[in-house]
C-alpha cells in the first residue's frame, strides 16, 4: 500500500515455511504469556480484595464504632 513516505515493501520472493520446532516454540510462548496474564490478574483480584476488606472493616466515623463485617459479626445460636 503507497504511502506519503513511499511504497510499501514487497512480499518476499520465497517465503520459508515454519518448522515444527518454530511452531511448538510458538505455542511455548503463547502459553507462557496467557500464563503470566493469568497471574497477574488473580495478583490484581486479590490485592484489590484486600482493600475492600480494609475498607470495610475501617472505624465508622459518624458512628465512633469500627464496622462490623457480616461475616465476622454473626455468631451462629
Amino acid at each position: 500500500m503507497p504511502s506519503q513516505w513511499g511504497y510499501a515493501a514487497e512480499p518476499a520472493a520465497n517465503p520459508a515455511r515454519a518448522t515444527r520446532e518454530m511452531i511448538q516454540l510458538l505455542h511455548d510462548e503463547h502459553d507462557l504469556v496467557a500464563e503470566m496474564i493469568r497471574g497477574q490478574l488473580a495478583a490484581e483480584r486479590d490485592r484489590y480484595k484486600e482493600q475492600r476488606t480494609a475498607v470495610s472493616t475501617a472505624p465508622n466515623p459518624r458512628r465512633g464504632d469500627p464496622a462490623r463485617s457480616s461475616v465476622h459479626g454473626r455468631r451462629n445460636s
